[in-house]
């Protein structure tokens, strides 16, 4: 009798599992690996996978259970805590993640995964400063390159200004003009230098990225349209213009567009409105504003662009550049004949599929189209709208705020990340020399607003004249603002919402005026409302111009006086002017669209 053929060796489950998971089958890896460690319970190698495995499958609370198990086993294991790391992040528990990435870093300073999590989860716990020193460590100087706009932002949001700033923001500008495979922050560039070269490139790297990503979701939970059956064309000799964004909303963006959706001729338009966000209460009066709109933010970007399509959009608006949440790649897909930017990204885009860029002939003289990859459409005043059926502020008092009553107050109410060292040393250099005057700046982080309390005690000043605020709601913003004596501006990111409402408010704000259009965005709104002696030509001369009208109290009541009396003549806020002149803008840039030419810098006149 013969004896039975031996059994077949055991099949290699880890390898197996392993070769899953790379086919993107995290549940069949984690099927696998769970089987392998019913023989082998104590591999921490399998209870790794399995924790990678579960968590590709939002399986997050067993997920840590596994990498904890394979981290008692093989405590110096990079990839688990690296792993763990992340596991914790997406379990809220930030402190013990932070941890973890940071034990990986220092067993593996050249982890490929274990700085970009660390990122991510310093970031939402707000510690910036600690990103930025981590990242600027010795082993971790490769990093930088990846990482350099997240750098940057951390640098810029808590005011990490005790480090040899120059060497590091110099390093960082060369990162981002060399590393296009880098998580890209755009605003940065826009902050920290004024640079239209620089900006170019960075567009040029964002359309780039936006090319190579594939379409997806935007996953914002919001229901599809129940309707999305196209809409009847328009009457002959009308246009249907679409305007597309996520930033219709309670938002820079929204505030400044209800007017302008509402006062389009609609003898030769139709408005409708592609929303990319949940409708708020400003959202609401958008919807409102235009003759029929979508709900699109469930849209994948081709499925956009074919609605868009369908709904024969003559003339597509984009309004989100290349800020976060952007929907601009849709215009790649070419769902209209003409499309145009407008409005919430102060720099060039280099995107396919941009035709113009809505911009004004003080932001963008002419010769300066060079600096851009897509056509300039200049308006001759500002290219800012503004609602004039905003809240007018009412008479408040001081006291009522806090602040001190009989002395100049400065405002500084932009963004804090626009603030730069150079910019605050100013601030200071003006508040001493106008006695008893205070700056009113808009409180950042707790971290930056330790570095700003102790740069200005290292002063010699006292910490009542610098009086911290914090956000409030638009209205009491106005409220707010309309006690401030003389607003100053930021550099080289100028303001433009900011400056349109401080002059609504009549209250005065000087400027420094750039290269860029970020740099010349408040310079331009000030041209349009007739001061321009409000645009200082260099720093020093900012810092003279502001303690002069601070020492002269009447110059200073004599020119809000001014600001008073032109706002009902101004173009600034003459909004039914403004709208028949973009509107003659695109008519312009429509007929070189019907005639079969291409795209070229068009000037409205007045």
């Amino acid at each position: 009798m013969t004896s039975p053929d031996p059994m077949p060796p055991a099949p290699d489950l880890f390898a197996e599992a392993m070769a899953a998971l790379h086919r993107g089958e995290p549940g069949r890896a984690a099927q696998l690996v769970g089987e392998h460690l019913r023989h082998r319970p104590r591999d921490a190698d399998a209870l790794n996978l399995l924790g990678t495995s579960l968590l590709l499958q939002s399986h997050v609370p067993q997920a840590i259970d596994a990498l904890q198990a394979a981290h008692r086993l093989h405590p110096a294991h990079p990839d688990v805590l690296n792993n763990l790391g992340r596991a914790l992040r997406l379990a809220g528990r930030l402190p013990e993640a932070s941890a973890a990435l940071l034990q990986a870093l220092d067993l593996q300073p050249h982890h490929p995964f274990a700085f970009t999590h660390l990122v991510d989860v310093l970031a939402a716990q707000g510690r910036h400063r600690e990103l930025a020193l981590t990242a600027m460590h010795p082993r971790l100087a490769h990093v930088v390159d990846a990482h350099a706009d997240d750098i940057a932002w951390a640098l810029l949001n808590d005011a990490v200004w005790d480090v040899d700033l120059p060497a590091v923001l110099a390093r960082l500008r060369a990162a981002m003009l060399g590393q296009a495979e880098r998580r890209l922050l755009t605003l940065v560039p826009l902050v920290l230098w004024d640079d239209p070269a620089l900006h170019r490139a960075v567009a040029r790297q964002f359309a780039a990225q936006a090319a190579r990503a594939a379409a997806a979701p935007a996953a914002t939970g919001l229901a599809a349209p129940a309707d999305a059956a196209p809409w009847p064309s328009c009457p002959a000799g009308r246009l249907r213009i679409g305007y597309l964004g996520s930033g219709f909303r309670n938002h820079v963006l929204g505030y400044l567009c209800t007017e302008l959706l509402a006062l389009h001729d609609r003898s030769r338009y139709e408005v409708v409105g592609y929303f990319a966000s949940a409708p708020d209460d400003i959202g609401r009066q958008l919807r409102q504003a235009c003759d029929r709109h979508r709900e699109v933010a469930h849209l994948a970007d081709d499925a956009l662009a074919a609605q868009i399509r369908r709904d024969a959009v003559d003339i597509l608006i984009e309004c989100d550049g290349l800020a976060s949440n952007t929907r601009i790649a849709v215009l790649g897909a070419r769902p209209a004949p003409l499309q145009l930017h407008f409005l919430d990204y102060p720099g060039p885009l280099s995107m396919p599929g941009v035709d113009y860029t809505v911009v004004d002939r003080h932001v963008v003289p002419p010769g300066d189209e060079a600096h851009f990859d897509e056509a300039v459409l200049a308006l001759p005043h500002t290219y800012h709208p503004f609602d004039t059926r905003s809240y007018r502020p009412q008479p408040a008092s001081r006291a009522s705020l806090g602040w001190p009553e009989g002395v100049v107050v400065y405002g500084s109410l932009s963004n804090s990340y626009k603030l730069t060292p150079e910019v605050f040393d100013g601030r200071m250099r003006i508040v001493r020399a106008v006695p008893g005057s205070v700056l009113v700046q808009v409180r950042p982080s707790a971290a930056a607003e330790a570095t700003l309390r102790a740069r200005w005690a290292g002063a010699g000043l006292a910490p009542e004249r610098l009086i911290l605020v914090d956000r409030v709601a638009h209205g009491a913003h106005l409220e707010r603002l309309a006690q401030v004596d003389l607003c100053l501006d930021t550099f080289p990111f100028t303001s433009g919402t900011g400056a349109m409402e401080a002059l609504w408010c009549d209250v005065p704000l000087l400027t420094l005026r750039g290269r860029c259009i970020a740099a010349r965005n408040a310079a331009s709104i000030l041209a349009t409302h007739g001061v321009p002696e409000c645009v200082a030509h260099s720093s020093q001369d900012f810092e003279a111009r502001a303690i002069e009208l601070g020492q002269r109290p009447a110059q200073l009541q004599a020119l809000r006086q001014r600001l008073a009396a032109a706002r009902a003549r101004s173009p600034l806020f003459d909004m039914r002017r403004f709208v028949a002149t973009l509107e003659r803008g695109l008519e312009a840039a429509w007929a070189r669209q019907r005639a079969g030419m291409a795209p070229a810098r068009i000037d409205v006149p007045p």
